[in-house]
Formats: C-alpha cells, sequence, structure tokens
C-alpha cells in the first residue's frame, strides 16, 4: 500500500513543498482544482433561511449571475452548534451535523451562512452562555474553514445575526458579541459580510413576530444580501469595516472597542450602533452619538501625531489620549461623528506588524493538511508534526517573484528570524520550533523589492504525534460507532463531540469491528477524548494514530510490524515519538504462556527502536486490560508480571494497570461484556493513558 503525502492549497505566485526534517513528511503543493461548483445560490441556516427570502435574492442578482437557481438548505428549530437542546429529532439535523452534505457535497457558486438565532436562544435558556459564546464561535470557524478549503471556487457571504423583537429571545448582548466573531471570521478569512443586523437596525415592520420575515421582511433581507453579493468586496486585515452595539468590550483584529453609555430601553432594545468604518494602518473613522474607548494594537509609535476631525455633529465633548511604550494607542472618541487619522505610522498590517512587510496586502491563506493512507482509505487532518525544526522548499511559479521572505507565526506574532528563499536557492530551514500551532507567513517581492503576493498556509503543528498499538480495545469495540460509505474520512463527516477540538482526532476506519457490528466501519475508541486531554495538559499539538486491530495476539502484531508495508509506511510517515502498546487479552484467550508474550513485545520493542528511532523512556506498555472470562485472571497475572520486568529492564516507560482498574466496576465500565470498555469504560482509559504518558518535549 502506497502511502501519500499530505497536500495544501496552490496560492498564486510559487509552489510550496514543506519537508518535516527529521520525520520525512512531504507537503506538495497540488494544481488549483478546476470551477466545477454549479450555478447556485445556497443559504443554510434555521427557519428565517426556511421562509425563502433566498428566492427574492435571484432576480436581484441576475445581471451579474445569469441563469442562477436557488437551493434551499434551511432547517427550522435548528442551531449550528451541537447542542443537546432542541431534542435529538432536531439537534441531527443542527448546521454543525449537516453541512457536509448540505453544502460541500451540493458545489453552489454562491454560499451564504445565516445561523445564530436559535443558538443564541439555545444557548442563554438551556445552556451556559459564556461556553456557548466560545462554542459558536469554534463551530462556525470549523464550518467555514472546511467550506472554504473545500470549494475554492465559491464565493462565500456570512450574515450577521439579526435583532429580534421577541420577549423569549431577547438575548442581544450575545448577538452582539457573536456578530463581532462573525466579523473577525470573515476578515481573518478574508470573506464577505452581509451585515443583518445593522441594516435591519429593530425596524420590524416586515418582521411580525419578531424573529420571522413576511414578505417585506423577505423583501429587505434579500436587498441586504443581494448588495453584499454584488459588491463582493471581502474585509481583509488592512482593510475593514464593522459595526456593534452593546456596552461589552468588542474585540476585533487587535483592536478593543466599546460604548459603555449604550444601554437597553423598557423593550430591550440597544441604542444606536457604533459604525467603524475603513480601519486600515492610517486611521479610522467612527460614527457614533455616543463617546466610544478604543484601544488599538501595539503598533504606532509613541511619538505618532492624532489628528481628529469631528464630523457634523461637533457636540462638545472631550478627547482622552494616552499612548503607551509598546506603542498602543487608548483614545476616548467625542459623541459625534469623526475621523481618526495616525501620523509617522509604520506601513503594515495591524497586527502583524514584526512579520515580513506585505505593503497590506490582503493574505491569501491556505489549510495545510497531512493525508495518511489507511488500511481503507485515507484519513485526512490538519498538519502535525514531532520535529522541531521545519524545512520548506519554495517552488518559484510566477516570473515576477524573485525573493521570498519566510517565517513562522503564532497567533500574528512572529517566532524566529525571516528567511529569504530566492530561485536558485529555495531552500529554508526555520526553526527550532518550540511545541505549538503555527502559521507559515511567505511574502513574494519583485527585482524592486516591491511585495506583490502574500501567503499563509496553516496550521502547521509542531507537538507530538502518537501511535496507539493493540487489539479490539484500542480499535474502539463498543464505543460510539458510524458507518461511513466514503472511507477518505475527514473531521466534518462525523458529529462534533466525536472530533477533538483541534480536529486531529476524530474516527478512523476499524478493520475487524464490521465482523461484530455489521452497521459499523468507524469507532471513536478513546483517542478523541485522549487528544483533547493531552493538547490541554502539554498545551501544544497532539495527534494519535489508532494502530488497533480486533482480536490480535502479541505474536500476530509483531509478523504485522516485520511484514505489513502498509502499516510500515504509515508509521514512516507519521513518524510517532511516543508509542503506546497495550496488548495481551487475545494472548490470555488462547493461553498463550508469559515468556512468549514477553518475547514478542521485546522484539516489538528492538523493532520500534531499530527502524523507527523510538527512544526507550517513548514506549509506553500498559498492563492487559481485566478479563471476566473464566480462567483469565490467572494468565493475565502473570503477563503483569512479566510487563513489569521488560519496562525495568529495558527502561522503558510504565503505562496504566488496566488489569488493576478494570478488575472492579464491570458493570459501569463493561456492561454486560466480559473485556471490552463501553462509553464510560473508554473515558476512563483515555484518563488513565493521560496520566500515564510522558511529555514528548
Amino acid at each position: 500500500m502506497k502511502s501519500q503525502s499530505s497536500t495544501c492549497h496552490l496560492l498564486t505566485k510559487y509552489c510550496l513543498i514543506l519537508l518535516a526534517m527529521t520525520t520525512s513528511i512531504v507537503m506538495v503543493a497540488t494544481p488549483a482544482k478546476a470551477d466545477n461548483t454549479r450555478n447556485t445560490l445556497l443559504l443554510f441556516g434555521d427557519s428565517i433561511v426556511q421562509g425563502g427570502y433566498g428566492n427574492n435574492v435571484i432576480p436581484l442578482i441576475d445581471s451579474k449571475y445569469p441563469d442562477i437557481k436557488h437551493k434551499n438548505k434551511g432547517v427550522g428549530g435548528t442551531a449550528l452548534t451541537d447542542i443537546t437542546y432542541p431534542p435529538k429529532f432536531h439537534r441531527d439535523k443542527n448546521g454543525i451535523c449537516r453541512y457536509a452534505k448540505d453544502v460541500i457535497k451540493q458545489k453552489p457558486r454562491i454560499f451564504v451562512m445565516q445561523y445564530g438565532t436559535n443558538d443564541n436562544y439555545f444557548w442563554n435558556l438551556h445552556g451556559k452562555p459564556d461556553e456557548g459564546l466560545v462554542k459558536f464561535e469554534e463551530t462556525y470557524r470549523k464550518v467555514i474553514g472546511e467550506i472554504k478549503s473545500a470549494l475554492p471556487n465559491t464565493l462565500i457571504i456570512l450574515q450577521t445575526i439579526a435583532p429580534t423583537n421577541n420577549p423569549k429571545r431577547l438575548f442581544e448582548d450575545w448577538a452582539a458579541a457573536t456578530n463581532t466573531n462573525i466579523f473577525n471570521i470573515a476578515m481573518d478569512q478574508g470573506l464577505i459580510v452581509a451585515d443583518m443586523s445593522r441594516q435591519i437596525d429593530h425596524d420590524f415592520s416586515g418582521f411580525p413576530d419578531g424573529v420571522h420575515p413576511n414578505l417585506e421582511g423577505k423583501k429587505r433581507m434579500a436587498e441586504i444580501l443581494a448588495k453584499a453579493i454584488l459588491q463582493s468586496k471581502p474585509l481583509s486585515q488592512s482593510d475593514w469595516s464593522f459595526s456593534f452595539k452593546g456596552p461589552m468590550e468588542h474585540k476585533i483584529q487587535g483592536y478593543c472597542f466599546r460604548a459603555p453609555d449604550i444601554k437597553f430601553d423598557t423593550k430591550g432594545k440597544f441604542g444606536d450602533f457604533v459604525d467603524v468604518e475603513n480601519v486600515t494602518h492610517k486611521g479610522l473613522t467612527v460614527k457614533t452619538n455616543t463617546p466610544v474607548h478604543i484601544q488599538t494594537p501595539p503598533i504606532f509609535k509613541p511619538s505618532s501625531q492624532i489628528q481628529i476631525k469631528i464630523g457634523p455633529i461637533g457636540l462638545p465633548v472631550s478627547l482622552e489620549i494616552n499612548s503607551d511604550e509598546q506603542g498602543s494607542i487608548t483614545l476616548t472618541t467625542p459623541a459625534a461623528d469623526c475621523e481618526i487619522l495616525f501620523e509617522d505610522v509604520p506601513a503594515t498590517l495591524p497586527i502583524a506588524d514584526t512579520l515580513p512587510n506585505a505593503d497590506a496586502l490582503p493574505a491569501n491563506v491556505g489549510n495545510v493538511s497531512l493525508k495518511v493512507t489507511d488500511i481503507k482509505g485515507s484519513y485526512t487532518i490538519p498538519y502535525i508534526q514531532s520535529s522541531d525544526t521545519l524545512s520548506v522548499h519554495v517552488s518559484f511559479t510566477d516570473p515576477t517573484v524573485v525573493t521570498a521572505e519566510v517565517c513562522v507565526s503564532i497567533d500574528a506574532k512572529q517566532m524566529g528570524d525571516i528567511i529569504v528563499a530566492t530561485p536558485a536557492a529555495p531552500f529554508v530551514t526555520l526553526g527550532p520550533l518550540s511545541p505549538g500551532e503555527y502559521s507559515l507567513m511567505i511574502v513574494g517581492k519583485d527585482a524592486s523589492g516591491k511585495a506583490i503576493s502574500n501567503d499563509i498556509y496553516t496550521p502547521i503543528g509542531i507537538g507530538t504525534v502518537i501511535a496507539a498499538l493493540g487489539d479490539s480495545i484500542t480499535e474502539g469495540y463498543y464505543s460510539q460507532g458510524f458507518w461511513q460509505d466514503d472511507l477518505d474520512l475527514t473531521a466534518q463527516m462525523f458529529l462534533a463531540d466525536v472530533v477533538s477540538k483541534d480536529g486531529r482526532n476524530y474516527p478512523q476506519y476499524t478493520p475487524t469491528t464490521v465482523r461484530h457490528q455489521p452497521e459499523t466501519n468507524c469507532f471513536t475508541s478513546w483517542m478523541t477524548r485522549l487528544n483533547d486531554l493531552l493538547a490541554e495538559k502539554w498545551n501544544y499539538p497532539v495527534f494519535i494514530a489508532n494502530e488497533g486491530v480486533g482480536g490480535i495476539s502479541t505474536a500476530r502484531y509483531l509478523a504485522m510490524m516485520k511484514n505489513d508495508k502498509g502499516w510500515q509506511e504509515r508509521m514512516h510517515l507519521l513518524k510517532p515519538t511516543v508509542w503506546l502498546i497495550h496488548l495481551g487479552v487475545n494472548d490470555e484467550r488462547a493461553k498463550i504462556d508469559a515468556s512468549v508474550v514477553v518475547a514478542n513485545l521485546n522484539a516489538m520493542v528492538d523493532i520500534l527502536i531499530k527502524d523507527y528511532q523510538a527512544h526507550p523512556s517513548k514506549i509506553v506498555i500498559a498492563t492487559p486490560s481485566y478479563d471476566y472470562a473464566s480462567g483469565a485472571s490467572e494468565y493475565l497475572s502473570a503477563y503483569c508480571v512479566e510487563i513489569a520486568k521488560i519496562i525495568e529492564k529495558r527502561d522503558l516507560h510504565k503505562g496504566p494497570d488496566f488489569f488493576l482498574a478494570y478488575s472492579k466496576d464491570k458493570q459501569r465500565y463493561y456492561g454486560n461484556n466480559p473485556v471490552h470498555p463501553n462509553l464510560e469504560g473508554m473515558t476512563l482509559m483515555a484518563e488513565l493513558w493521560a496520566d500515564a504518558i510522558p511529555n514528548n518535549h
């Protein structure tokens, strides 16, 4: 079986190859995909979309998109996030559960996201609002990121949450904060925003129940959306505008805005919007009738001159200006329209002053992924490597680009030096890098030194890759199972609650489960939970490869390591630096003597050290799980004794004592099965592994 290299998007000026130097992972840029989008305008959302205002958009955009058809993918009563309310028959139709099928597979020419009203309602009445804010943003970013990656030729429009006038749904502070997050996502991704919140602005004449549009309301929403489509002006980090309401802090692109005098009236309505327009490195415009407190990113020199131009309102209010040593400016605007201009300001992006000077060019963002050929099909995850050194080969495809400035960053903060690549010297080495989730920035320049491209590849995880070697308990019998006809697996094919927070661990293909559960070919096992536990504990990226095979003994696993080309290629591709071994139950069932089991384990350790450069201290061996079958404990107890000896003799790392852990509370952790953990047992297994695995850095 031939392993496949991971791929990233081809950006405009050159091909990119990343060589993870000690992992031999090659990431080869692929040609841009042909435009195979269908001539449809697809709206994705809840009952507001289901009501059908998309039909009203078609005649308004026909001049630019002739013969375009409307496709309605709104489902009433649904949220975007995987919240437990409403009932399950709605939950499985929430946006996170169906965007792959209802959006990506449809390949629309124009895609519109209209979600948030029900998330607002459900999280505030049936969940924790603060948790909901975080969950909604995470889910929104995930969905939009996957759609953008899968549909590079689709025009993507994000819509803010429209205001409501329904007493049961007046959680506008939550909606205001979420709308700011939507603007942030649009700027990060270079997308278009149709600002329903600002344009409707509590004029509910077309919304008789305060939420859903009637014919007049649909017409107004269609006009707002059509205008955004026809203008097709993506927001960028170097030139953006947004509107906000609510007295909370609105943090966006490194700025912090607050209008403390905005208050609710007796009907729950906010005061006027604050419009922040044309934010560039030279200044910004604020339209307001109440003082607005602004803190800029730390990019402005303390000596910078600030000019304030008061608008036509011109109310007599004071202006406070402060600048700290890092160049962050704090000011309070007049309660009037005003234009704020900065002089002597570095000509850099507002949040990336230490990165290569891209002359405020909009960033072309490409997702970097790692595709691994599995026993059947494949799985694709956000890129990760264990090596702390990153080698980049920039293959120049545009003759006007003569140099490329290359660096890595975390949260727009440069990490390490800027290295220059040229067609004659295309290899760049970055590092050593501390563990973390990086972006790779490449600024292409012409012969005069002018920046003509600004390309960002993300995410690039520097962390720990772990291989879990085991039997059906590792494979995941009796955890949460799924059937997938398409075994080229990606995270978006599964429910959010079985995907790790970083999108790297999700159910893999499990080769033997169908013998026992014909309706299942992918299991969660304990990897998703362990991924989240380790990533939180270590504070850097993690990936755990599920290499469990049901019914396998130590002898058969040893034979697979020696002879199975597919297994060998996966391990050479992933290059794990931590190895988890959990075997023995199938030896016990076959009445294999402990001396044979320990000999097989010794031989496995030899292969890991010799062929995969495993360090003994990073080979973690667990005891076999307790088996409630008659006569099992005698054999397993003997195995435990011999495993302890091999760990001590070879300076290996002691893993969890699963024999002891599962020797009690059978009904709780196994249910009616004598040896396979149920869902609660899988959770315990993840926690025990997390406590035992050594930090790799």
